[in-house]
């Protein structure tokens, strides 16, 4: 195999020409044996000339037609029209040839030799490719995957993945019944429903997305569907057609993440939704986030009049403008810079875009960066949440719904602490508001962030491992980005006004069987600590301070939840008053450590506690009294 691809494209030429050379004599020969049944070389005597003369013309026709220069790989409708030119050219200058030199030999000689150098030299080729194709099987440090698509895309990744030399391609799979059973790029087109059968045969354990333009519903359906085959998933990015340029670096997205959770993402096509949003103005802030550029995604779908993206990230806000102009036909896009906390430059923006709804997720969502730096994260997470409603409040705008967070790790600490502060403004903008509809929302974690688990595990898994998790039982609630964006977009159209509603997260998912995926997905082996065989190793750090080992299935100051629609719950929440809610801003504002906050955390929770007030520590850790 190694001598085969290590032979230069010249010389690779040379051999094909040589061969194309050596068929014409031999479908010549062949010819006249099948015109006169059998061979016998007195009855070719008479047009030996042939021979000779068809050998000048062989070597200027191969050579005009370029038949040498048929890629291998490439060959289908253009090669093969090529060869079949060559034989028609060839057919016809045997013909011209007899009749200038006057030659005996039956006119349907050279007939039945065109055709049979066509067979021969197209078949020739098929038989190369098949050997190539085998020794490439056999070569298992290639990764064999199936490629998604067979269009433009699917064809350069092709190219791409023959120079890169790290996954073997094996077959097309493709929803266009015209191209079923057809070669592209030396490789057939089946259709969807042998993707099973392809993957057994083959041995795959990647699949290849290569419809960048298609849209991100459809994107995440296919994935769906693939996933469930146990393969790891990935896709172009949508600069697929650029993508593979520069020394053939491909640029692949994994999204296994559906596999990861093992479970399908919740689907809900509700027409209220589309009606909550038609024709209004929704402003977004934190619309680069994670979250929120999903939001803006899923938004276009619903038709409003035009998307504010309100961000604080220049270049992030930049880019995603670029992508949904590219989705939104006839919605409008606009960019605004600015922060949260800035109550003149929010007014601003509200009251000249004539916003009718806001979707408030501009908060830091890391609960150990919240951990790390607490202040930061109080005042952005709850005085930018203050600054926003009062906004929305004072220009009576129709709908404010914050993106809360239902993570209770470590309990009653800071980040908690801090979402449930964010919670009660709501609530209590509610209780004074004339015309506003505000409501919360609370996410539990979301799987795909940057610096979130699955992250951090593909990260571990590219550096060669270990993979590390806090403890063999440990156990999360976790959900997909398009789930948990879609039940927000869900939740704010069916509120009435004071809701705290908390997405369905599913079943708590063990940490390590995560990883056990992630590792498997990624087509590596687990290390097994006793022999020491396989790939990649897993290490268990210890829970960190505060840490649950089972993240609880509510907040421990919830009183009672009940169903609210499909995938979503209310919870029913205790509030504090105005003038205590006064006092807590009024305390946090004053806060200068973390001390301080952990403090907070104390008189918060004594205040909503209808037992008996958990206790908080220095390190974040509840403890009972």
């Amino acid at each position: 195999m190694r001598f085969l691809t290590n032979i230069s494209r010249t010389a690779k030429r040379r051999l094909f020409f040589v061969a194309d050379f050596l068929l014409v004599q031999i479908c010549l020969t062949l010819g006249f044996a099948f015109r006169y049944g059998s061979w016998n070389p007195e009855l070719v005597f008479g047009a030996w000339q042939l021979f000779p003369a068809m050998a000048v013309a062989g070597t200027l026709l191969i050579a005009a037609f370029g038949l040498p220069h048929i890629k291998l790989h490439s060959l289908e409708r253009e090669g093969i029209l090529r060869i079949a030119k060559a034989a028609g050219a060839l057919s016809g200058s045997a013909i011209l040839l007899s009749y200038l030199m006057d030659l005996t030999a039956p006119r349907s000689v050279p007939l039945i030799f065109g055709a049979l150098f066509f067979l021969s030299s197209f078949l020739l080729r098929m038989l190369a490719l098949r050997i190539l194709q085998k020794l490439n099987e056999k070569d298992r440090t290639k990764i064999p995957v199936v490629i998604y698509g067979a269009g433009t895309d699917g064809h350069q990744l092709v190219v791409a993945l023959r120079h890169a030399k790290k996954m073997q391609p094996v077959a097309f799979v493709d929803d266009d019944r015209s191209l079923e059973g057809l070669i592209v790029a030396g490789l057939p087109v089946h259709r969807p429903s042998r993707l099973p059968a392809l993957i057994r045969r083959h041995q795959v354990r990647r699949v290849l997305l290569a419809m960048p333009s298609q849209p991100l519903s459809r994107i995440e359906a296919l994935t769906t569907d693939v996933c469930r085959h146990g393969v790891e998933v990935r896709t172009l990015q949508q600069n697929g057609h650029t993508a593979v340029g520069n020394g053939h670096q491909l640029h692949l997205k994994r999204i296994c993440i559906n596999t990861l959770l093992g479970r399908s993402p919740v689907s809900l096509d509700a027409p209220e939704i589309a009606h909550a949003y038609e024709g209004r103005v929704v402003m977004v802030t934190g619309a680069s986030g994670f979250i929120g550029s999903e939001l803006c995604r899923q938004l276009i779908q619903c038709r409003p009049a035009r998307i504010v993206l309100f961000d604080h990230n220049e270049a992030a806000l930049s880019q995603l403008q670029r992508e949904l102009n590219g989705m939104a036909s006839g919605i409008s896009i606009i960019t605004r810079l600015g922060s949260v906390t800035n109550s003149k430059r929010v007014s601003g923006v509200v009251n000249d875009e004539a916003v009718d709804i806001i979707i408030h997720a501009a908060s830091y969502s890391q609960s150990h960066m919240a951990s790390d730096n607490a202040l930061e994260c109080a005042h952005n997470n709850v005085f930018g949440t203050q600054v926003v409603a009062d906004v929305a409040q004072s220009a009576r705008i129709e709908r404010f719904v914050l993106i809360s967070t239902s993570v209770t790790l470590p309990p009653q600490g800071t980040f908690a602490t801090v979402a449930r502060i964010a919670e009660m403004i709501v609530q209590d903008r509610q209780s004074r508001s004339a015309g506003t509809r505000f409501s919360a929302v609370r996410c539990g974690s979301t799987l795909g962030p940057t610096g979130s688990l699955v992250s951090l595990f593909q990260k571990q898994i590219a550096q060669g491992g270990p993979v590390t998790v806090g403890h063999p039982e440990q156990a999360r609630y976790f959900m997909t980005r398009t789930q948990s964006a879609r039940l927000i977009l869900v939740s704010c159209a069916f509120a009435d006004g004071g809701e705290i509603l908390e997405l369905d997260k599913g079943e708590p998912q063990k940490v390590l069987e995560i990883a056990h995926r992630a590792i498997t997905l990624a087509g590596h082996e687990i290390m097994d600590p006793r022999t020491g065989t396989g790939d990649i190793a897993i290490e268990f750090t210890g829970l960190r301070p505060g840490e649950h080992l089972v993240e609880p299935s509510r907040r421990e100051d919830d009183i009672e939840s009940e169903p609210f629609q499909n995938g979503i719950t209310q919870v029913r929440a205790p509030c504090l008053s105005q003038i205590e809610m006064a006092a807590v801003l009024q305390k946090l504002d004053g806060c200068n450590s973390k001390d301080d906050l952990f403090d907070l955390a104390n008189f918060v929770y004594n205040r909503l506690s209808t037992g008996p007030a958990p206790m908080v520590d220095a390190a974040g850790a509840g403890k009972d009294p």
